[in-house]
């Protein structure tokens, strides 16, 4: 009988392993994808960073051809936050700063000190605006909740911003979700999850002024992996969406009203540079999806089959005229390759 237990034992938990890999299998790996690639700031290259060995690997973006390598030798038990966006400099959070580093040559530029004094926002999110010059960082520090921005070259905070209002403490079961940063950097936009219940909060940076709230309909039950908000190109109106969400939402900023779209788990969602569409990325379905802002008319491409590998979070060129797929193709190699599409006609390059 001894035997036999042990035999179903052993039996049970080696199904309980495989259901357990099959589950880390099929999850999309978005912090890969997400805080280490980029274009550069023409467009014409890829930037991103290999695992074994650790490398920074430029690429040309329309052949996939490699241009260079570059060894990277981060500080002890770094985290890679993300590539400044014009593709110039790496991020990287430890105990005793943030090393900024070229990526030309994989040398430390200067390391900026930890805003709050030491490295504690360790699984929240981190954004910058769109020059590069401002990160933002939250701050869960003795639960006093705060967001500081601060400059990427001296390392100064700009602005800190308070999560709480006066005489209120904070509730431990809420959570920080995305933060955005307006195209001419002014405004800055982020998310709080109250209870699981989500609210948008828009912020003045030249002003120092909270500029409103407004409550978002529950679409990823207070699961933020992925989340994003993107502002369109004059500033008035934003979107919020996310790989674990059911709706993308619609911001109108100066009507001060939301709409929920029904394109449930996108990896990737912007407004076109004329400001007329809407671009989505389905993984799970393998489309694009332009959606027309005045007609609410779609139109949708299908992206080339994946046998292998999960499609993960998209990267745009800062002129917005191309979208690359970074593709994982498995949990325990570092070969990467990219889908790059043209966002004007969708069709697929390579």
């Amino acid at each position: 009988m001894l035997l036999k237990f042990n035999n179903t034992k052993l039996i049970t938990l080696f199904i309980i392993s495989l259901l357990m890999n099959s589950a880390l299998i099929a999850q999309p790996m978005l912090s890969y994808a997400a805080q280490y690639s980029v274009f550069s700031r023409d467009g014409s290259q890829l930037i991103y960073v290999s695992s074994h060995p650790k490398e920074i690997i430029k690429q040309q973006a329309k052949t996939g051809n490699i241009i260079k390598r570059i060894p990277l030798k981060l500080s002890a038990n770094s985290a890679l936050l993300a590539p400044t966006p014009d593709g110039f400099k790496l991020l990287a959070a430890h105990a005793q700063g943030i090393d900024v580093i070229h990526n030309g040559t994989g040398k430390v530029l200067r390391t900026l000190p930890h805003p709050s004094g030491r490295y504690d926002w360790k699984g929240q999110t981190i954004q910058q605006n769109s020059n590069g010059s401002l990160l933002a960082i939250p701050s869960l520090r003795s639960g006093v909740p705060n967001i500081y921005l601060i400059h990427t070259g001296s390392g100064k905070i700009i602005r800190t911003i308070s999560l709480t209002q006066k005489g209120k403490r904070w509730n431990p079961n809420n959570n920080i979700g995305s933060f955005g940063f307006s195209h001419h950097n002014r405004l800055f936009a982020y998310m709080l999850y109250h209870n699981g219940k989500p609210t948008l909060h828009l912020y003045d940076i030249n002003r120092q002024k909270a500029l409103m709230h407004l409550d978002i309909p529950i679409t990823s039950y207070a699961d933020t992996t992925g989340e994003m908000i993107h502002f369109n190109q004059n500033n008035t109106k934003l979107i919020i969406s996310g790989v674990n969400q059911k709706n993308i939402t619609l911001v109108d900023i100066v009507k001060k009203t939301t709409i929920a779209l029904n394109y449930p788990y996108v990896s990737f969602s912007n407004f076109s540079v004329d400001n007329k569409n809407l671009l989505m990325v389905q993984p799970y379905k393998q489309r694009l999806i332009f959606r027309n802002l005045n007609t609410g008319k779609h139109q949708w491409h299908k992206l080339p089959v994946i046998k292998k590998g999960a499609v993960s979070t998209v990267i745009q060129s800062a002129n917005k005229a191309w979208l690359a797929l970074p593709i994982q193709v498995s949990l325990r190699e570092s070969s990467k390759r990219f889908l790059l599409i043209d966002a004007r006609t969708g069709k697929a390059l390579h």
